[in-house]
């Protein structure tokens, strides 16, 4: 929730945490509302059959084919979404919104003793477990309870562990997507690694090595697009995503070109990667990388007062979720301004490596590819084609 204002709204904070209490616990579920939110419902169910929710779907199934996520996307199945009463809604509601299934954020000019007060006060009452049970459940814990240490994926209470095979190829190494309203042609390459909260210096210390990574490969490949009035590709992008809800991390490249070229595109666009993660960046390039970076910091403290109350209650979600501390923006920078000079040419060239060598050595653990319909001779891709090209593009690569 968000309260407070100027020197702290405690009748604003009093009446947040009232209305969450009255929407958690004494939400009128009826008949009526639910036929009207099922129109709701329904078109957000046919968003997800355009042809970008269809490409991160089935993206989605390949790298989590060995978990249930796939069979678990929230939006459900149209014949239900259709069927639902209010009874259903009202026995789902019993179950699973009570005190010890629940998080509660508050972000604002308060007092946190005051306001912790209020919530014991206004949650208090209510009985920490279900109101209608299910059969075999385990007894639930209290609502001053405090959850293990770690990220909130990994307690107990939000369900069955997400079990991943990590360092090995996903049940589909391959998938491939071609449909008349996508653009131009792209492969990422992807491999899964598992996750870890940012809690102390030395996660801060490979954060910033790992966007100086990021960073370099954009730096070169932009510059080949740049100088070359026919490039090979358009444009080569590291993507490094932590996801608490996933429960890892998805370390990935992308290629993207033009459908007809797509080879070139899938050769040099890897050869790049390879020559980077190779022969690394050079003393010069570091420097304007650092200044960079230094500069995004000062950039980002200097607008921290432009941020909402609802950009931090994100932010501090995403930190709960993952297991990681809180920095602000201001802190960022000045912790920066210490770490930066510390990191060597040759931490960030080693991390280069580190982060690159899946897609570098030829053997990603998962393709996906996107491509439009109808480019003729020059669509036709395999799993094995992929693959050779990027074998080939060991050759130029130093």
């Amino acid at each position: 929730g968000e309260g407070g204002g100027e020197g702290g709204d405690e009748g604003n904070v009093g009446l947040v945490v009232g209305l969450l209490h009255q929407m958690a616990f004494k939400a009128l579920i009826k008949e009526a509302s639910v036929d009207s939110e099922r129109g709701a419902i329904l078109n957000e169910y046919r968003d997800t059959k355009d042809i970008s929710d269809r490409v991160a779907s089935r993206y989605y199934r390949q790298m989590f084919a060995e978990t249930a996520l796939p069979d678990r996307f929230p939006i459900g199945l149209e014949p239900l979404i259709r069927s639902f009463t209010a009874s259903d809604v009202r026995r789902y509601y019993d179950q699973h919104y009570y005190p010890a299934n629940m998080h509660l954020f508050v972000v604002g000019d308060v007092e946190p003793e005051d306001v912790l007060r209020q919530i014991e006060a206004t949650f208090g009452s209510e009985p920490a477990g279900p109101r209608a049970a299910l059969p075999g459940a385990p007894p639930p814990r209290g609502l001053s309870d405090t959850p293990p240490g770690g990220p909130m994926s990994a307690w107990p209470v939000r369900g069955a562990e997400i079990k991943h095979s990590f360092g090995e190829a996903t049940e589909k190494p391959f998938e491939s997507v071609s449909h008349a309203q996508i653009g131009e042609f792209s492969l990422t390459m992807t491999v899964k690694e598992g996750l870890e909260g940012n809690c102390r210096a030395r996660h801060l210390r490979e954060g910033m090595l790992d966007t100086l990574a990021g960073m370099a490969l954009g730096f070169r490949t932009d510059e080949v697009v740049r100088k070359s009035d026919d490039p090979p590709f358009t444009g080569v992008h590291w993507n490094y995503f932590n996801s608490a809800r996933e429960g890892c991390v998805l370390n990935s490249i992308t290629v993207s070109g033009e459908g007809s070229r797509w080879r070139d595109a899938v050769r040099e666009g890897v050869r790049e990667v390879r020559r980077l993660e190779r022969h690394g960046v050079t003393a010069d390039e570091l420097e304007l990388l650092k200044q960079t970076l230094l500069g995004q910091y000062r950039q980002e403290a200097e607008q921290e007062g432009t941020h909402t109350s609802g950009d931090y209650l994100e932010e501090l979600m995403e930190c709960a979720e993952t297991g990681s501390s809180f920095v602000s923006s201001t802190q960022c920078f000045a912790l920066a301004q210490t770490m930066l000079p510390t990191l060597t040419l040759e931490s960030v060239n080693d991390r280069l490596r580190q982060l690159y060598s899946f897609a570098a050595d030829g053997e990603p653990h998962a393709l996906f590819v996107t491509a439009p319909a109808g480019e003729g001779d020059g669509w036709g891709v395999s799993e094995e084609e992929v693959r050779r090209l990027i074998r080939e593009a060991e050759d130029g690569a130093d």
